[in-house]
């Protein structure tokens, strides 16, 4: 599946929605950030 796989989603921490893009018709990819954000 290529998820991450934890006991609990309180392993995981923070997450951040960046980029949707539009796979099809119905389908879409997301990109996902784990962890606190980078600072700028």
């Amino acid at each position: 599946c290529g998820g991450t796989h934890v006991k609990s989603t309180g392993e995981v921490g923070e997450i951040h929605i960046g980029k949707i893009e539009k796979k099809g018709r119905e389908n879409r990819r997301f990109r996902i950030r784990f962890g606190p954000m980078p600072a700028n």
